[in-house]
């Protein structure tokens, strides 16, 4: 066991200023208590650097909590997510060598908790119900509204 604070009689403490020694070690003990909100990742994965860079130009302004890591193919991006937690990755389709479906197939039998979500910039026939058998959750044609996208991530973070 431990000493259990009660948060409503924090709350009715005044403090002096300067602060008491007493309520600093109080503050302390209660901030340690509270669990750090977790860093949230993606993954956004196309072979155009350009691209790539505007969208972490793009989310790093309107969503400064979300640790964004990039890869210019899915061999790449397979390597990376091995090495971190990722929550969401956004994968190109056509990409050289292994394309975003065949990445976001294989995401999904090893991290069966990662959000996919495919761009494509082609109206391919039935892309959509394979993209949804693999587990993609949303297929985003380009070019797309940020606001859309970034309303898209929110959504598959929470």
């Amino acid at each position: 066991g431990g000493v259990a604070v009660q948060p409503c009689r924090i709350k009715q403490l005044r403090p002096t200023f300067p602060p008491l020694p007493w309520q600093w070690v109080l503050r302390v003990v209660v901030e340690l208590g509270r669990p750090a909100p977790k860093q949230r990742t993606l993954m956004l994965v196309d072979d155009e650097p350009d691209f790539r860079d505007s969208m972490v130009e793009y989310l790093a302004a309107t969503m400064p909590h979300l640790q964004v890591y990039t890869a210019a193919s899915g061999e790449q991006a397979l390597v990376q997510a091995k090495k971190i937690d990722v929550d969401v990755v956004v994968s190109d389709l056509r990409m050289p060598g292994m394309n975003g479906l065949a990445l976001l197939e294989a995401v999904q039998r090893t991290w069966p908790k990662t959000h996919c979500i495919l761009m494509t910039a082609f109206n391919e026939a039935d892309l959509d119900r394979r993209a949804k058998e693999i587990g993609v959750e949303k297929v985003l044609r380009k070019p797309f509204e940020m606001a859309g996208f970034e309303a898209i991530i929110a959504a598959a973070l929470t």
